[in-house]
């Protein structure tokens, strides 16, 4: 059975489409994946195609300035599909899925439509984080909330099976789509705990940071990931626990990062702040190792309550207690496997008592480091969630040949 994928950024790394593409790929599929990028390539597996052109960004404005059609990826798609001839389309995300509906009901091919972030509440921040947006009439027609959240309900009805990440997320799409509950399954955002720990650690991270008390933050950047406020909380902690430091690893987002360094400035916090930048993942355990606390500081409400980080597993299965807002998937997680503390979203204060709880409590520390390892055993991890995946793969094996799924 032949299965496309279709990523609309560049591969690797995503991790998320790797642990799905090997998964496939080891229940006996070929896995093809089509990106953004140059050149051809078989990774562990997958086979890579990548496409791109200068005038990538001009034909991304044009589609969706129009109606979502984005007649480069139409082209790269159609050709795709004619040469492996898929039995079914894997799409992630839903931004530039269009063209791949469009392609898939054409040659009768089911579609898997895999969404890994909420994109109506990510244009909310966009349009919170940028007013300028709204002083444009083409960006604001772009960025428009109403006419994304009817296309989104269109693709979602249209597709034979949609993936969410959470039970708030899959909650909230059958509310607002009117998707049948059996046409939606959860497979989350969690990983493999053998793969994590079969990564060497790096001594000299290790020793680099052994003076220090780290709280780390694990990804990407933005205003609703709420790295403000563990800033804001570093000068309270910074009177009972002289060596803290706070240590952020991932892409950096210039634009916040500077808004960022601004305020760290302004609490005299230099020497308390590291923004690491980008990492290969093979590094990641190593950070989180030097740590003593893994942080998720995400704002609650908007894409803070459909989203379910990556991060959080990951600080469970390496064995480090975890501090998370109180949006509703980290909070529901937190209280049910007690490996970490919550705090209230945008209170620092509250979020500085928690980090100082934990510091001058080593036992209890422990106790939910290893909380978090019994549960990434025991539930949270890939080996357990790949099979809802496989599941939905078995549906389409089913189909009778020439069956209309649309």
């Amino acid at each position: 059975m032949n299965l496309l994928m279709f990523l609309h950024t560049n591969y690797p790394y995503d991790r998320r489409v790797e642990r799905e593409a090997e998964s496939l790929i080891n229940e006996g599929y070929n896995v093809y994946l089509l990106c953004r990028g140059y050149g051809k390539e078989n990774i562990h597996g997958i086979n890579v195609k990548r496409v791109d052109t200068p005038l990538y960004y001009f034909y991304s404005f044009y589609g969706f300035l129009t109606n979502f059609s984005q007649s480069f990826w139409l082209k790269h798609i159609n050709e795709a599909v004619n040469e492996i001839k898929p039995n079914a389309i894997h799409i992630h995300d839903l931004s530039y899925a269009y063209p791949a509906f469009v392609v898939a009901e054409e040659k009768n091919i089911p579609v898997i439509l895999d969404l890994h972030d909420n994109i109506i509440f990510q244009l909310t921040e966009k349009l919170w984080k940028d007013w300028s947006i709204k002083l444009n009439p083409l960006s604001y027609w772009i960025y428009n909330i109403k006419r994304w959240k009817k296309h989104q309900q269109r693709l979602i009805k249209k597709a034979f099976h949609v993936i969410s990440v959470n039970d708030e997320s899959r909650k909230y799409y059958i509310k607002e789509t009117g998707i049948s509950p059996e046409d939606i399954s959860v497979v989350m955002n969690v990983d493999d705990p053998d793969y994590l720990n079969s990564f060497p650690i790096d001594n000299d991270v290790i020793e680099k940071y052994k003076n220090r008390f780290v709280v780390s933050y694990i990804g990407s950047m933005g205003i609703h990931r709420g790295i403000d406020v563990m800033i804001k909380a570093l000068p309270i902690i910074k009177k009972k626990l002289p060596e803290i430091f706070f240590l952020v690893v991932g892409p950096k987002d210039k634009k916040y990062v500077a808004k960022l360094k601004k305020l760290i400035n302004s609490l005299s916090l230099t020497n308390h702040v590291e923004f690491k930048g980008y990492i290969h993942f093979g590094k990641v355990p190593s950070y989180i190792k030097a740590s003593q606390i893994g942080i998720i500081p995400h704002k609650k409400g908007g894409l803070g309550d459909k989203a379910l980080p990556n991060k959080l597993f990951q600080y469970m299965a390496l064995g480090i207690p975890v501090i998370t807002s109180n949006a509703a998937p980290l909070k529901r997680i937190i209280n049910e496997t007690k490996a970490g503390l919550i705090f209230e979203t945008d209170n620092h204060k509250d979020l500085a008592e928690k980090v100082i709880y934990i510091s001058e409590n080593g036992s209890i520390a422990q106790k939910m480091g290893d909380q978090g390892i019994y549960w990434t055993k025991k539930r949270y991890n890939w080996k357990i969630e790949s099979r809802k995946l496989i599941q939905i793969y078995k549906k389409i094996e089913n189909l009778e040949r020439g069956e209309k799924w649309i």
